[in-house]
């Protein structure tokens, strides 16, 4: 409780003399440069001495394709001096939050950044716990008839599936290998299609 204490009584005095002293606010000091960096080595050492380490909170948004498929985003620096991309593995969850430790930020070292995974799903797909499901319309012609029906998949792929006669309305089909990202078999699990009939 003590150390938390003095972490933010050193941080709140940092915030007080790195305003006073940033190079921006100092145009006319030739040393402005200087001085601010050796604030904030001194205070990393501090910190340091403490045990305390950064906390950096971010949210992003990514495609239902990269959740399964897995991505990377690229960030910033507040200053724009620093740039570096962080890997968002295969199989992420939605509102999952993913952190990256030892990260440097704005010359802090041993950094932690959480990153608040938000997953941009389309109309037609939903999520409910590990199954990916696919609402399709499809016309009650070939509901009844049958025939063969394609559908995008959540990868942008196309799947062909087979309709037999008299097949009725909200039927569930399963495709194999086409659904989210499995994290502990390493593999894809099976994507669940229901069709709807509809007029046209």
């Amino acid at each position: 409780m003590i150390e938390k204490t003095v972490a933010r009584e050193l941080h709140t005095k940092y915030i007080r003399l790195a305003k006073v002293l940033h190079p921006d606010h100092n145009p006319n000091d030739p040393d402005a440069d200087q001085k601010f960096q050796k604030l904030q080595k001194q205070y990393e050492k501090a910190r340091k001495i403490l045990g305390v380490k950064t906390q950096y909170q971010a949210s992003i948004s990514i495609t239902l394709k990269e959740s399964i498929l897995g991505t990377e985003r690229f960030f910033t620096t507040d200053d724009g001096k620093q740039k570096f991309s962080l890997s968002i593995p295969a199989g992420v969850k939605n509102k999952q939050t993913i952190s990256f430790r030892g990260i440097t930020v704005n010359s802090v070292t041993d950094t932690a950044l959480h990153i608040k995974i938000l997953i941009d799903v389309p109309h037609d797909f939903s999520i409910v716990g590990e199954q990916l499901i696919l609402k399709e319309s499809v016309s009650y012609w070939k509901l009844f008839f049958g025939g063969k029906h394609k559908i995008t998949g959540a990868t942008g792929n196309q799947i062909i599936i087979t309709v037999a006669k008299r097949t009725k309305s909200e039927k569930m089909f399963k495709v194999r290998g086409e659904g989210l990202w499995n994290r502990v078999e390493n593999k894809r699990n099976p994507l669940y299609i229901q069709f709807f009939g509809s007029i046209i």
